[in-house]
């Protein structure tokens, strides 16, 4: 705003930072330079093409200033976050690559599952039985592990082995012999590609009937690691048994791998081990997609308000969780209970909590 006399100047902070901006003022020398919202004078330096002002903002602060000139400029202004801030938005920027990332790896075919889920032998490399010999550590013995990574875990004087007879379906089913307890079979490691939930499903068998089985998803985010587990019993006939964990941290897990633990002397067969996931709906993984591309590209850009503002939208905030109305739930693998959790059928910009009316 600008009359014969003077210029007024408004100057806002788009971002949740407080931030220092310097740039040029285009005004004569005499002219008085005043900060009307703190009834201060500055006194901008003398600077090629001007006079420098360095003006100090509050996060989403506004600036009133009076130069005694008409029609004064104020530009080539240059934002100046402090090192604090520029470390927090690094970090938010880091989290977004994550975050990004995941979700372009859960773009791809399916759910992510143990290698070897249905315990079939590799052809022509009949498997032998693989046993924890005494004096052996279970965890890092060779000879305890079966095609697709699977291993022995625990005590001495147990094995586990790939059961021709009576599998559950294909050629063989996992056998686990445990005389003594406690002792586990373990998978490799795999990335499973739902960002909200994982329902573990496998069929059990178990001799003598009702010996307690404890299921462990081990997993791991962003360095950070993931735990969950859930116990049942298992009768001696082949049945399902589902599993859900529904606590997973935003976008999903890096990398995952299942224990299946035997709580009692006996043996455990394990068959058909399946990882199903909820799938993202595509415009919620678009929307998400696209907006943390523009938070990645505006921080590069050093467009720090534009990277506020994407960074603490609805999509970056929630990169396509939905959830869902679940009826007739699998118990829950979690720390804590579960609550019945309800969500819209489609995708919306609307933040979590907020209708139209």
């Amino acid at each position: 705003l600008s009359d014969q006399t003077q210029t007024f100047l408004e100057i806002a902070n788009d971002t949740p930072y407080p931030i220092r901006l310097a740039g040029l003022l285009d005004a004569p020398s005499p002219a008085r330079v005043e900060d009307l919202g703190r009834n201060l004078r500055l006194v901008p330096q003398a600077a090629t093409g001007g006079r420098q002002l360095v003006i100090d903002l509050l996060p989403y602060g506004v600036s009133a200033i009076r130069v005694g000139a008409a029609k004064a400029r104020f530009s080539d202004i240059t934002p100046y976050p402090s090192d604090a801030v520029l470390t927090s938005m690094e970090a938010r920027y880091h989290e977004l690559s994550n975050q990004l990332a995941r979700l372009n790896r859960g773009s791809g075919s399916g759910i992510g599952e143990p290698p070897n889920p249905g315990f079939e032998s590799e052809p022509l490399a009949p498997v032998q039985p693989a046993h924890n010999t005494p004096g052996d550590p279970a965890a890092s013995s060779a000879s305890g592990q079966l095609p697709g990574g699977w291993k022995l875990e625990g005590e001495k004087d147990c094995s586990i082995a790939i059961d021709a007879s009576n599998p559950h379906s294909g050629q063989g089913s996992l056998k686990l012999t445990a005389p003594v307890v406690p002792v586990s079979v373990s998978s490799g490691s795999f990335v499973p590609n739902s960002a909200s939930s994982v329902i573990i499903q496998a069929y059990f068998r178990t001799e003598p009937q009702d010996s307690q089985v404890r299921l462990w998803i081990q997993g791991e985010v962003g360095g950070l690691p993931y735990l969950r587990r859930s116990e049942f019993k298992v009768s001696s006939a082949w049945e399902l048994r589902a599993v859900r964990a529904v606590d997973l941290p935003a976008g999903g897990l890096d990398s995952a791998r299942l224990r299946f633990e035997m709580l009692t002397p006996g043996t455990l067969w394990i068959d058909d081990v399946h990882v199903v996931g909820e799938a993202v709906p595509k415009a919620v993984r678009l929307n998400a997609q696209r907006t943390l591309l523009a938070a990645l590209q505006a921080y590069r850009t050093q467009r720090y308000g534009e990277f506020a503002r994407l960074a603490g939208s609805h999509w970056a905030r929630h990169p396509g969780i939905l959830a869902v109305s679940r009826q007739n739930r699998p118990a829950e693998l979690s720390e804590t209970s579960g609550s019945s959790r309800s969500g819209p059928a489609a995708a919306s910009a609307l933040s979590p909590g907020r209708t139209v009316r």
